[in-house]
């Protein structure tokens, strides 16, 4: 009986401090509000990145990138992107709908985005730090 009650004990303590932990940094009982803060505020970080590319301030766009997502991505990169999507299917005219797809440590917005001639994906990729590391499209 006691062999079974530590093991019991001891199996409560590995378990339960782990979720305290959790709880603690807001993992675990998290309130709808601060979740839905947390999407609202990645849905406005792409729309903004977005309505700069629109605007044609790559610049500004590209300080929206991660450091390490810099090494890789240019002014000229973003405004090619960004080109070829007028290109292919006309001018930006707004959004239509969004989308907060999350894991562990990335987030994705889709902007579903009307276009003169198309209706177009716009897919956001935010690292566990909140600053972009990716920008594509895709054709809905």
């Amino acid at each position: 009986m006691n062999k079974c009650f530590g093991v019991l004990l001891l199996s409560a303590v590995l378990v339960g401090v782990p979720l305290q932990a959790r709880a603690q940094f807001g993992e675990i009982g998290q309130s709808e509000p601060a979740i839905a803060q947390s999407s609202n505020e990645a849905i406005a970080k792409a729309e903004e990145f977005v309505n700069l590319l629109a605007a044609g301030d790559f610049a500004a766009a590209l300080t929206r990138y991660d450091t390490i997502a810099r090494e890789s991505v240019s002014q000229q990169t973003l405004q090619d992107k960004w080109q070829d999507l007028i290109a292919r299917f006309g001018e930006f005219k707004e959004y239509n709908d969004s989308q907060l797809l999350s894991d562990t440590d990335t987030n994705i917005v889709v902007l579903t985005s009307e276009f003169e001639r198309e209706t177009v994906d716009l897919l956001i990729i935010f690292d566990e730090d909140g600053e972009i590391y990716s920008f594509d499209y895709g054709e809905t």
